[in-house]
């Protein structure tokens, strides 16, 4: 059961940290407000929240369902909620709910990825969709997952909700490398996923196997790649 709290509401934009307290098994969630400045504005928000200052030490403590590993903890700026992922792959999105005069954290949503059916029709070993990295697009309103079977989702972060047609498969990503480049090994895990600060729709993906795409969401093609053997040449 969630802490119940005297509701503290924390003013908007304010960020939320997280505790010293390392992942453990049953998946606690520890949150800690930190104090606001006195001279800082604040003004009516939205969804129920109030202009307040947040008090030093508050502390909001949530259980996820599952005896699993929290592996992943990510902020949604100014919003007041966050997203975990556990090492089983499932995401849970967080969010602090005030009723009663009280405020306590509280799991919204949870979301895992499907299996997806092979080319002889069977399902696809859980390893493949078992996610390695999550990054946070599009104002936080979107989730890219990077997967063990070299593929890229797309989440609604809102409804946690896959994005129909957005999925990268590794097949299309092969298709922009040389001929020569496409045999043998297959990409890997993706190891990293990052953001690009002037074009939110473009990410950088990486994987394993040493291959960058620099990936254009909104034209659903590959900007640049950078082959395994470029890198650091």
């Amino acid at each position: 059961m969630p802490c119940c709290l005297p509701a503290a509401p924390t003013p908007a934009g304010a960020a939320l940290q997280p505790s010293e307290v390392p992942p453990v098994l049953g998946s606690p969630v520890h949150l800690l407000v930190p104090q606001a400045h006195k001279d800082e504005e604040t003004e009516p928000q939205k969804g129920g929240w109030s202009p307040g200052y947040g008090a030093p030490g508050v502390e909001f403590t949530g259980l996820h369902r599952d005896a699993a590993t929290v592996t992943q903890m990510h902020f949604l700026p100014g919003q007041g909620r966050l997203l975990t992922l556990l090492d089983d792959s499932s995401l849970h999105l967080w969010e602090i709910v005030h009723h009663n005069g009280c405020a306590h954290l509280e799991e919204a949503l949870s979301f895992q990825l499907p299996s997806r059916p092979g080319f002889d029709g069977a399902s696809v070993p859980p390893s493949l969709t078992r996610v390695t990295v999550v990054l946070l697009v599009a104002a936080s309103d979107i989730a890219a997952l990077g997967t063990e079977g070299s593929s890229v989702f797309f989440l609604d972060v809102t409804t946690l909700t896959l994005l129909e047609g957005q999925t990268l498969a590794p097949g299309e990503v092969l298709r922009s490398v040389p001929d020569d480049y496409r045999c043998g090994k297959a990409l890997g895990p993706v190891e990293s996923l990052q953001g690009h600060l002037r074009h939110p729709t473009k990410i950088l993906i990486g994987y394993s196997r040493g291959l960058l795409v620099i990936w254009n969401q909104a034209s659903q093609c590959a900007d640049h790649v950078f082959l395994g053997n470029q890198v650091g040449g």
